[in-house]
């Protein structure tokens, strides 16, 4: 018995002998070593500026010099001051101001402009529109005879037009179709032409909802206007009223100012060997995207973290274990963006150098309320997530999910939502490959309280746009609900319907 107690008492005493030379190897403060034992590290970014910079795409949230009637705004809610207008909409009319202007422009000094033309003494007039008997002081543009409809292009635009969209409707005895045409200089380009056919059977003025992409030929030249011509048979030849609403452009704007945020490069090296952080630090953006240390010879694990925010972030605390590493941000800040990655490496005498590509760790969401015809009396639309908080784990495969330490702010649009009914936002998520279940609670506010409210479930994985579209309110021949389109790729679509 006697000799197990002097065992265990040698043993005590070897293992509290070599505590402190583990304490101090890994207390060590690289910055204490000879500079010999340093050598020079390089991290270079691939394509940071290209990744951060086109302030064009329908990812960034800019505060364009857009112009919105101001007829068409409440003096407590002004869409000038929306940061989540979709800034890929460049043009829109909806004409229950009966008023020929548009609704909203992306900049004030343009003048597009939409018409009926006729030889035959065709008018415009601004009459009843598609859905006035279920919601009075819905209108349209009308015409009586026409032979076109124009969409004519301010001369000052300077971008790449997408998609054209729009609701177009016909009287008992009137055209039964039109082909859709690109024009310059008053001649239709040859590589454009859509044609569509009324569908028979259906009650005067039904609402036909058409979508176009003109993506292929806007790339190739400028596009003075797009024109409908109308096809009529021949007992009717040029006669009957047809009626256009809800006209929407979108596309891509070539100058665009940059919003007011926090751009940061943070990177966060770990020795291995050493076990404790070796550098924790950031550098402004603007500066070259590459990153110069002084490390000792070993093994490392770093992360690298691009960051544009509402509010300055602060660099983690040296004193946070690697395990538990973890990033978050505030959902309410919709309009931030986020590029991270990690890797491994060593350092030697020579060769030290590394490449990084920041992979996005934020989803686009996009919001759109289709029953536009009914929302004159509501004033926010409050989005808040009901799953916990969504991480970016850079060092751990544990599951990126937490419980929020202090509650979660929604995101709160104010709008007119008659003229502004679609929203875009990010949602920070991390990094995850697999489909996780993600729900949003949408919420509709009149002057008291809330109107209206659902909750979007999706199944979606990060670095992903999703189309957020439908109705909040039931009527006559629609129901409530929404649909959901997933772009995994940024270029492909997966629906989801629910």
């Amino acid at each position: 018995m006697k000799s197990t107690i002097q065992n265990f008492v040698r043993c005590t005493v070897v293992i509290l002998c070599f505590l402190p030379l583990y304490q101090c190897k890994k207390l060590i403060n690289p910055e204490d070593l000879k500079p010999e034992l340093l050598y020079d590290f390089k991290f270079e970014i691939n394509n940071f500026t290209s990744i951060v910079e086109p302030f064009s795409s329908s990812a960034d949230f800019s505060s364009p010099s857009h112009s919105v009637s101001q007829s068409a705004i409440r003096k407590d809610n002004t869409n000038h001051s929306n940061p989540y207008i979709d800034p890929s909409l460049l043009y829109l009319w909806r004409f229950n101001r009966r008023e020929f202007q548009p609704d909203y422009v992306f900049a004030s000094d343009h003048t597009p402009s939409v018409e009926f033309r006729s030889k035959n003494n065709g008018i415009n007039t601004i009459s009843d529109g598609f859905y006035t008997r279920q919601f009075p002081g819905d209108y349209a543009l009308t015409g009586t005879n026409p032979e076109v409809f124009r969409m004519r292009l301010p001369q000052k635009f300077q971008g790449q037009l997408k998609t054209i969209e729009f609701e177009i409707g016909i009287s008992e005895h009137s055209a039964k179709g039109f082909t859709l045409r690109a024009y310059k200089n008053d001649r239709p380009l040859p590589d454009f032409e859509q044609k569509f056919v009324f569908p028979t059977g259906r009650k005067e003025f039904f609402p036909h909802k058409r979508s176009y992409d003109v993506q292929e030929i806007t790339k190739k030249q400028d596009i003075d206007y797009f024109q409908l011509q109308f096809d009529y048979p021949d007992n009717h030849k040029g006669s009957g009223t047809v009626k256009v609403d809800n006209i929407r452009i979108f596309g891509e704007r070539r100058s665009v100012p940059h919003p007011q945020l926090k751009r940061k490069l943070m990177y966060m090296i770990y020795n291995e060997d050493m076990a404790h952080w070796q550098s924790i630090d950031s550098i402004g953006f603007g500066e070259n995207a590459s990153i110069n240390l002084k490390l000792p010879e070993g093994d490392y694990r770093g992360a690298f973290l691009f960051a544009e925010t509402s509010e300055e972030l602060n660099l983690p605390s040296r004193q946070t274990a690697i395990e538990n590493f973890r990033f978050d941000h505030d959902f309410s800040d919709g309009r931030a963006r986020f590029f991270g990655n990690t890797n491994r490496f060593r350092v030697g005498k020579t060769g030290n150098s590394s490449s990084i590509t920041l992979q996005r760790l934020y989803n686009q969401i996009t919001i759109e309320l289709t029953d536009v015809a009914v929302l004159n009396h509501l004033v926010k639309l409050r989005v808040s997530p009901i799953n916990n908080m969504l991480s970016w784990t850079p060092f751990s495969n544990q599951l990126q999910i937490h419980t929020p330490v202090k509650e979660v702010k929604p995101i709160e649009i104010f709008s007119n939502f008659q003229v502004m009914n679609r929203f875009v936002f990010n949602h920070f998520v991390g990094n995850f490959k697999e489909d996780r279940r993600i729900d949003y609670k949408l919420e509709l506010f009149n002057s008291v309280g809330v109107d209206q409210s659902t909750v979007v479930s999706i199944d979606v994985r990060s670095n992903v746009k999703v189309m957020i579209r439908g109705n909040m309110y039931p009527t006559p021949t629609t129901d409530a609900g929404f649909k959901a389109t997933l772009d995994e790729s940024w270029t492909d679509e997966k629906i989801i319907e629910f």
